[in-house]
């Protein structure tokens, strides 16, 4: 049997469609992934912001307090969130811990949220300002009832953490 010169190698033809279909596959690789990382930051701040509540109220439980206020004892632990009005001393955080001794107010922590996520107020209660009581795991939302909402918002992904009079956080 005899080969003919062109019937060796690939055509331009079928050259292109590979290389396309392994462009068009690219794609869709990146964006997935793009995706996958977006939601992945929402939900590590999601998970960041429950991990300080739950510090906030194991200090409060066991009085732990800064240095700053060694003189007064600890009264209560408070954790605002200064992007929804929480009131904090430096508005370009996203959340604050302070630590309340007597009459001094001491800032144990401050956090800024990944990828300039935001937190948005709830329809409902919204979480601003969360104290904790020394001693006990007894929770206030200063700034309305409980169960509250914290929400958090980019990249048209929405996530809700709800914590409750006992400070449990729930992720939805």
């Amino acid at each position: 049997m005899k080969r003919n010169a062109f019937s060796q190698g690939f055509s331009l033809i079928e050259i292109l469609i590979v290389m396309s279909s392994i462009i068009v596959l690219s794609g869709i690789g990146f964006a997935t992934l793009a995706t996958t990382q977006r939601r992945q930051a929402v939900e590590q701040s999601q998970l960041d912001i429950k991990i300080a509540i739950e510090r906030t109220k194991y200090n409060a439980v066991s009085r732990v307090k800064r240095p700053g206020c060694p003189t007064a004892p600890l009264t209560h632990m408070d954790i605002n969130f200064c992007s929804i009005g929480g009131g904090c001393l430096d508005n370009t955080n996203d959340y604050e811990i302070f630590s309340i001794c007597g009459s001094e107010t001491n800032v144990f922590e401050e956090k800024k949220l990944r990828d300039n996520l935001n937190l948005a107020p709830a329809p409902s209660s919204t979480c601003r300002i969360l104290r904790f009581s020394v001693g006990s795991s007894s929770l206030q939302n200063m700034s309305g009832s409980l169960p509250c909402n914290i929400i958090l918002q980019k990249y048209g992904i929405t996530r809700t953490l709800v914590v409750d009079s006992s400070g449990n956080v729930r992720l939805n």
